[in-house]
């Protein structure tokens, strides 16, 4: 007796690929979504810092001038656009005139 060949059905294929189809389509969902959760926390974050750098304008002029700010370097920082890290900048802008500061 001649060994009979094992066909798979066509549509055994097809299920497969389509298997296949669906869990890459799923697997960038995820990831989309996990990189768009991330860019939402970063916003959060961003805006959450802009309403502290409001608040920070009720400071008086001696406290700003002890973190190595003016009111003019928080209205700059403020008006940064919203996909810029104003709390960072701002940091950046205060160091090196802290650092004068002390010097002097």
């Amino acid at each position: 007796m001649r060994a009979q060949a094992t066909k798979t059905a066509p549509w055994i294929h097809l299920q497969n690929n389509h298997q296949s189809t669906i869990e890459r389509v799923i697997e960038v969902i995820r990831k989309s979504s996990t990189h768009l959760k991330i860019k939402v926390l970063a916003w959060k974050k961003r805006r959450r810092d802009r309403v502290e750098i409001r608040h920070m304008l009720m400071l008086n002029e001696t406290i700003l001038r002890d973190i190595g700010i003016t009111r003019a370097d928080l209205d700059w920082a403020i008006r940064l656009p919203s996909d810029q890290n104003a709390s960072l900048e701002l940091q950046k802008l205060a160091h090196p005139k802290k650092i004068r500061s002390i010097g002097n």
